[in-house]
């Protein structure tokens, strides 16, 4: 059985503008449900969510 690492990380430098990049781009970045937000983004599940 695996349990989840806790939710906290240091943002990194790029993040917030990748993030922000990708919004402008695509507004529904983070709710479509034909692209995976992590692999566009290129982030983790937790940073894509703190996103």
């Amino acid at each position: 059985m695996r349990f989840r690492a806790h939710e906290t990380f240091a943002i990194r430098k790029g993040w917030l503008h990748k993030g922000m990049k990708n919004v402008v781009n695509s507004p529904i970045v983070f709710i479509d449900k034909d692209v995976n937000p992590m692999e566009k983004l290129g982030l983790g599940t937790n940073m894509v969510k703190a996103l």
